[in-house]
């Protein structure tokens, strides 16, 4: 049952960081129901997991990765919302980085690259959210999930405006960030 803005209970208790409510409600559906019930979308595309990811704790998407094969986790931290945004995107924003590195992890190392260059309508990936927050801890954990020949290309992206994360960061005059992206690219330049 949802509500007339298509948010189920999971996905009412999902942004609540109540960890215990929400596996309360996990519990309550079939295991063969939960990739289902997980990929449930309200009005705006946004699943439980993109709620959870956007809490700012952990414990709400530990609980619901948890809750779910690890062959279903990738898929449903891959849903997009209709902003194109994945749960990955609402952690970076929000700048948790055990969410960012739990899901991330998710993936094999081959296809990291894709996940962390995945844009948002705007263009924007995990890593523009890092920098315009200036938060170099989500940064580095998103650089340290990639081979290093990886890193350039990754932080290379250009948004729908023509910024690429060193310009998300010079803008908000973030230089530490600047600083910790050319320190870790300096190898490969």
């Amino acid at each position: 049952m949802k509500s007339v803005m298509g948010y189920t209970a999971l996905h009412c208790v999902a942004g609540s960081r109540n960890s215990e409510a929400i596996k309360v409600v996990l519990d309550s559906i079939p295991q063969s129901q939960r990739l289902q019930v997980l990929s449930m979308q309200d009005q705006h595309g946004n699943t439980a997991l993109h709620h959870a990811a956007s809490s700012r704790d952990f414990g709400p998407v530990h609980v619901i990765l948890d809750s779910l094969p690890e062959s279903e986790c990738s898929q449903i931290a891959m849903v997009q919302n209709v902003n194109n945004g994945t749960a990955l995107h609402f952690a970076s924003r929000t700048g948790h980085i055990e969410s960012i590195k739990a899901i991330l992890a998710l993936f094999p190392e081959s296809e990291r690259i894709q996940v962390v260059c995945m844009q948002d309508n705007d263009g924007r990936t995990l890593l523009h959210y890092a920098a315009r927050l200036n938060n170099l801890k989500a940064i580095k954990a998103i650089l340290d999930l990639l081979p290093k020949q990886q890193h350039l290309q990754a932080v290379n992206v250009r948004d729908q405006k023509g910024n690429t994360v060193f310009d998300f960061a010079a803008c908000d005059t973030l230089r530490d960030a600047i600083r910790e992206l050319l320190q870790r690219q300096q190898p490969s330049i």
